[in-house]
This record gives C-alpha cells, structure tokens and sequence, in this order.
C-alpha cells in the first residue's frame, strides 16, 4: 500500500516536472521568435503595410528600403511633441538626402491635426495612426517616441520622450552613421573640450 502511493506521488511529480520542462521550452522559443522578429529587417516585415499621409493618399512602408530612417511617434495635444518640433524641422532641413523623417499621429486625425502641421509648418512627411506598423516595430508606450532605423531596416535605436536636439544629431550621426557630426556630443577635441 505504502508503495503504491509513493509511486502516485512519483507519477505526480514526474507530470509536474514535465510540466515546467515544456513551459521552459515554449518561453525559449518565444524568445528566439521576439529575438528573431526584432533582429530582423523591419523594412521587409513591414513592407506592405499601408500609411495614409495626412490629406494626401496612401503609400507602402517599402517606400523607404535603403534609407535611413527616423520614424517619430507623436501627438498634437503633447507638449513635449510640440516642443520637438522646431527641432525636428531643422534635423529634417540638415539631413535631407541623408536620413528620412516621417512622423506617425498617435491619435485620429481631426481639425486639431491639421491646424497644428500648417500651424508649425511641418515639412516631413505626417502619416494618420498606424496600429499595424506600431506592431510591427515592437509597440510605443509614450510619446513622442523616436524609432532609428538604419539603411538594412535594423532598428538601432529609441526614444521616449522629450529629446534634445542635440541628442538626436548625435543618434543619427553615430547609429545611423551619418558622417557629418553637428552635434557637439560626445566629439572632443584634443584638450578634451566639445567640439
């Protein structure tokens, strides 16, 4: 008797201990499959998904294979957005030719909207709310949020938040490899100064 309920509790542990083995084994493979999604070119993941440019038509995301890419997350009732834009519009004008600069609306498009782009003047290109190509970079939390994608579509880097604008040359002139540094971070002359 004692025997036979030392062999249930044994069966018992052997299920359980089965148990965690397959649920270990299916986290490792989700993990490889996220590691996977995210090492990989966003561009071709995210080729043929559809952007609507605010008053315009529609354009493919595959638009922009082979370009450096900047893709800012952002919303015209955020301050800290309406803060960067100054900024963004003098990175756009610096880097044009060199790195693209679209922005994606965090919100529906309404009268606010399209008061603020002609407001501010806006000259990169604003798309409406895209829940597919937010999944598809791996989600925006906040805002603005700032994807760096480099020319092979590999996200390098991103920001949350309000940005310097600064920082944001640097981000461009050291993850996209954009040779021209007009940052004044982290390049240092001989004595140790910023240039």
């Amino acid at each position: 008797m004692l025997i036979e309920k030392n062999a249930g509790v044994c069966n018992r542990n052997n299920r359980n201990i089965r148990s965690v083995k397959i649920l270990v084994v299916l986290i490792i493979v989700l993990f490889a499959l996220k590691l996977g999604a995210t090492s990989s070119s966003v561009k071709k993941r995210c080729s043929l998904i559809e952007l609507k440019r605010v008053g315009e038509g529609k354009e493919n995301f595959s638009k922009y294979y082979g370009k450096k890419l900047m893709v800012v997350f952002w919303s015209p009732t955020c301050s800290h957005c309406i803060d960067m834009i100054g900024s963004l519009k003098k990175i756009y004008n610096d880097y044009k030719g060199k790195v693209e600069l679209i922005s994606l609306l965090m919100i529906p498009v309404d009268g606010k909207v399209k008061k603020t782009i002609k407001a501010y003047g806006i000259p990169y290109a604003v798309y409406e709310k895209n829940e597919a190509l937010i999944e598809c970079l791996g989600g925006v939390w906040m805002y603005p949020t700032i994807y760096f994608i480099d020319d092979k579509g590999i996200i390098k880097k991103v920001t949350e938040g309000e940005q310097e604008e600064d920082y944001l040359r640097y981000l461009i002139d050291r993850k996209l490899g954009v040779e021209e540094c007009k940052c004044g971070i982290g390049v240092r002359d001989k004595k140790g100064e910023n240039k």
